[in-house]
């Protein structure tokens, strides 16, 4: 899909191998911002914030998607002053949109944003959101010292039950899709590499994927050494991490302390249908139970190295892997998951 004032889509023919054009939804300036959904529904950002989206009509002869002008719709959003990305979940027709900027555009740091919105029944027509969280912004203690992008969120996801922003230190946030609270971070170390500044600069920078086995798979950017990472994710701490397609499982938090007694129980994140304040790392009642999380849950894994995250509601292990474009190297070394 073209973007910018390129008017029209372009697919491309293997056969003839040149790029057929299409035109886009009433010829519409659309960001390099889109979205596709399970179902296939496309979704982009328009320039006067708008949600254009696209209509799945299956493959064409050249197994192109079909997304045509004529199944499209355009759907002015005034709830942002600036919009920034964007998540469509086909499976409950939420919406989930990223926008506004630090200062109101004084700090627009490659197209981030400060907040998110989640819109229910969006083909229905809704167009209030049932919640707003706020997110942390230069926050140093969350995603260190930085005076490029780190701290700064970069790119937004969503996959089953949670919501995912990665920040450009690397570090994911996630909340949960339900209600926005915060779940807990994600944090790096593999080999002592912990992120750094510019580390994830671009808006489509990371993937989730949530597989059967209820594990969360994350690939995201490492520019600074052009390469791919990985973090593999399993809220329950019930040993859902497995190698391969039938595989056996090979991690997981098996700790008391992992799965219950020793969780926080924070509740920040989001409130309602207005901004959530501050948009601070932990709710109220989090500190609280950090440090009975971390003792309770530190070492009581199987196999994975993991430690649960020490605010909000989380009770599962995290576990984490580097795919480097210059080979391979899986690592299962201890890090810390902090909110």
């Amino acid at each position: 899909m073209a973007g910018g004032d390129e008017p029209n889509n372009l697919f491309y023919n293997p056969t003839s191998k040149t790029w057929e054009s299409k035109p886009k939804k009433d010829n519409r300036w659309t960001y390099g911002v889109w979205n596709v959904a399970k179902s296939g529904v496309l979704t982009l950002l328009s320039d006067d914030s708008s949600i254009v989206q696209y209509a799945f009509g299956g493959l064409d002869a050249n197994s192109n998607p079909i997304w045509d002008a004529a199944n499209a719709t355009v759907t002015k959003l005034s709830a942002f002053n600036n919009l920034g990305r964007v998540a469509y979940d086909s499976d409950t027709d939420a919406l989930y949109v990223a926008g506004d900027v630090f200062n109101n555009n004084g700090d627009f740091e490659y197209g981030s944003f400060m907040r998110i919105k989640k819109f229910p029944d969006w083909s229905k027509g809704n167009v209030t959101a049932s919640y707003s969280i706020d997110l942390p912004y230069k926050d140093n203690e969350y995603a260190g010292v930085s005076n490029y992008g780190g701290g700064a969120p970069v790119s937004m996801d969503i996959a089953g039950d949670y919501i995912f922003v990665i920040y450009g230190m690397g570090n994911i946030r996630i909340m949960n899709k339900s209600d926005g609270a915060l779940v807990g971070t994600l944090v790096q170390n593999v080999n002592g590499w912990s992120g750094s500044d510019g580390q994830v600069d671009t808006h489509r920078s990371m993937t989730v994927t949530k597989r059967t086995t209820g594990e969360y798979v994350v690939l995201f950017e490492n520019a600074a050494w052009a390469n791919i990472m990985m973090q593999r994710w399993c809220p329950a701490g019930d040993g859902c991490f497995v190698n391969g397609p039938g595989g056996s499982a090979s991690g997981g938090a098996s700790g008391a302390g992992a799965a219950g007694a020793g969780a926080a129980t924070g509740s920040g994140g989001a409130t309602g249908s207005g901004s959530s304040g501050s948009g601070a790392k932990s709710g109220a009642g989090a500190n609280a139970g950090a440090a009975n999380s971390a003792a309770g849950a530190s070492d009581s894994t199987s196999g994975c190295g993991c430690r649960v995250a020490t605010t909000a509601p989380v009770s599962g292990g995290f576990g984490l892997a580097s795919l480097g474009l210059l080979g391979t190297l899986v690592s299962r070394r201890r890090r810390q998951a902090r909110g």
